[in-house]
């Protein structure tokens, strides 16, 4: 994690264009610059993209000490040691399906901001420590770095840079109130969402048991 950071956000995730760790970088670096709050990108490079990403990274991580990016593909023994090394876990991403990371978080009981779009807003909806990101709905065009050409012709979300900021600054203003719940939250995890529930709502479903 950055090494001077009082406090730090998280944001773990694969080198996808949707998981927009340009506007994340951005948006962080203007709102904290010169603070003692950190940011730590680790991040996966499944589709060997970065290339795309280098200078970005490179560019950020030198200007700013606070900022702190790694390829790390993190084991499953240690990942509670991650999320609990952090504060918040951020991912300004244009759609997600169930996002793991998000829901490992507040398993920890660590706040999350996320783009409040499609099944995210309906599976995390009643967490009060979940913070949502504006965005608009924009068609998905094809670069180099979005290999899945399956999205053509469809839309996603794009985070807006300034709710981010905001978002960032008031979970960051007022950890107090959303780490209490937080701590509901993780029971709601517990409750829907343990390995022992969603199977048996699998069996019940496709086996009729």
């Amino acid at each position: 994690m950055p090494s001077n950071s009082r406090f730090n956000f998280l944001c773990l995730c694969n080198l996808l264009k949707r998981k927009n760790v340009d506007i994340l970088l951005d948006a962080f670096d203007d709102e904290f610059r010169g603070g003692d709050v950190g940011l730590g990108l680790l991040y996966n490079d499944t589709f060997n993209l970065f290339k795309h990403y280098e200078s970005l990274l490179t560019s950020f991580c030198k200007n700013n000490s606070n900022i702190f990016c790694k390829k790390l593909n993190v084991p499953r023994n240690i990942l509670v040691d991650i999320y609990n090394g952090y504060d918040v876990f951020v991912l300004a991403t244009s759609g997600e399906g169930f996002c793991m990371p998000a829901m490992e978080s507040l398993a920890c009981e660590k706040p999350v901001i996320i783009t409040g779009w499609g099944t995210i807003k309906d599976i995390y909806n009643e967490m009060k420590s979940v913070k949502f990101i504006d965005y608009k709905l924009v068609d998905i065009s094809l670069s180099n770095m979005q290999p899945q050409k399956c999205y053509l012709g469809h839309k996603w979300a794009l985070p807006d840079y300034f709710s981010l900021r905001k978002s960032m600054r008031d979970v960051y203003q007022n950890y107090t109130f959303y780490c209490k719940f937080a701590k509901q939250d993780r029971k709601r995890v517990e409750l829907n969402y343990d390995i022992n529930v969603i199977a048996s709502q699998v069996v019940k479903e496709y086996f009729n048991e």
